[in-house]
């Protein structure tokens, strides 16, 4: 083999020394890019894509038997569309009994009203003047009854004061005879006192004896005695008489007295059935139960006709539609650290190729104050993202929708990347398991 020239020698050498520069130079460009280029530092995280609201579930307050389902699983339904109906019976009954009680007190309310209005009591004088029911606004057989009980009543009331009227003429007839014979019985007296005067001086003058004197004055007392017995009686008469008064004022005042007392329990039971009736309606109303919102049917729990449906149970949900959507999703403990609400994301959706359609950018809008778990008692932070985008036409975002987001928690440079399996290494070295 022939030896290479000293020209060769040193062109093979300087061409080692040219690779071994590049190799350098390109070893010492890789290590300052590693030191400055900064790569960004990224949580990821699980989760799904929800309605700004919550899934609303469609529950009955008393329960019932289901009597008909109105709607299909998957169905998009407008708010204030019926879902379902419930058996309306016992609802209907109670909202009937509730009506009927009602107007029954509320001619009730009228005829003690027109009670009132018909009988006055003015200066102690009864006056009586029938005044009619006030017409209802919805006619029914218990104001016809009122109506023929207060016609009743006032007839009673009549007829009570027509006797006691009797009375009152009649103690008056007792007084004005016994007054007309007292005022006999005192003139009497007083020709007795003159006749007995005139006795007197005929005694005197001796033309009658003394008998006759004496006989007149004993007269004349008697007649005194007549004369004081008429005036005690004409007194006894006349408080027989305001006491005739009195009853007939109190058989009035005793009517008006009953008929207030009456109207203030009926008004009082009127209030509470009409406080009560609306609660009622309110319950026979939702035995027709509609959609909140606009949204679709999921979870229909009940479909078997005559069901028993338990107060408060779960019968279906709506997912709202029009709800702007975000990314709910879990984030480990282990990296919940750096996350914080005002971080950029980008979230990325199964249904659609990264690659082909990309992601849309978001923004960490809750961090979870506390870890919570899921079935399997797994620790997470629930993160809350709002997209910060708008969904295509033809790449339409819907409730469920599994995602992937990446939460940028910061920037680190690529040395920092290499250099952390050695640091970890470092402070784990040296140290017995």
């Amino acid at each position: 083999m022939s030896e290479l020239s000293p020209t060769e020698r040193l062109r093979k050498a300087w061409r080692a020394r040219q690779v071994t520069w590049l190799a350098s130079g390109l070893i010492v460009c890789v290590l300052v890019w590693a030191v400055f280029a900064q790569l960004d530092q990224v949580v990821v995280a699980q989760g799904q894509m929800i309605p700004t609201r919550t899934v609303q579930k469609i529950q009955s307050l008393e329960g019932g038997i289901l009597k008909s389902m109105l709607v299909e699983e998957g169905q998009m339904v407008e708010a204030g569309q019926p879902l379902l109906e419930l058996d309306d019976t016992r609802f209907r009954a109670s909202v009937e009994e509730a009506g009927q009680s009602i107007r029954g007190l509320e001619a009730a309310q009228a005829r003690l009203q027109a009670e009132l209005a018909s009988v006055a009591i003015d200066n102690g004088d009864v006056l009586v003047s029938p005044v009619p029911m006030a017409e209802p606004a919805t006619p029914s057989p218990g104001w016809e009854s009122e109506r023929a009980a207060l016609a009743g009543r006032l007839a009673s009331l009549q007829g009570r004061l027509f006797q006691a009227d009797r009375r009152v003429e009649q103690q008056r007839q007792i007084q004005q005879e016994a007054q007309r014979n007292l005022r006999t019985q005192q003139q009497s007296l007083a020709l007795q006192r003159q006749d007995l005067q005139a006795l007197e001086s005929a005694v005197n003058d001796g033309v009658l004896p003394i008998s006759e004197f004496r006989q007149a004055k004993r007269d004349q007392v008697a007649l005194k005695g007549e004369v004081d017995r008429a005036s005690l009686q004409i007194a006894q008469y006349g408080a027989a008489l305001q006491q005739a008064i009195a009853e007939r004022r109190s058989i009035a005042a005793e009517f008006r007295a009953e008929s207030q007392a009456e109207l203030i329990e009926v008004e009082t039971r009127l209030a509470q059935a009409q406080e009560k009736q609306p609660a009622l309606q309110d319950q026979l109303t939702r035995t027709t139960m509609v959609a909140p919102l606009r949204g679709i049917v999921k979870n229909i729990a009940f479909r078997s006709l005559g069901g028993v449906i338990r107060p408060g149970e779960a019968i279906m949900e709506i997912v709202p539609v029009e709800d702007a959507l975000i990314a709910e999703a879990r984030v480990s403990p282990k990296d919940i650290a750096w996350v914080k609400a005002g971080l950029d994301t980008q979230v990325k959706f199964s249904a659609y190729d990264f690659t082909s359609h990309g992601g849309m950018p978001g923004q960490v809008e809750y961090v979870s104050a506390d870890v919570l778990r899921d079935e399997e008692d797994n620790p997470y932070y629930r993160v809350k993202v709002a997209l910060q985008g708008l969904s295509q036409p033809d790449q339409p975002i819907m409730p469920g929708m599994q995602v992937t987001i990446d939460i940028m928690t910061g920037k680190r440079t690529v040395m920092s990347y290499w250099l952390k399996p050695l640091l970890r290494a470092r402070q784990t070295a040296m140290r017995e398991p």
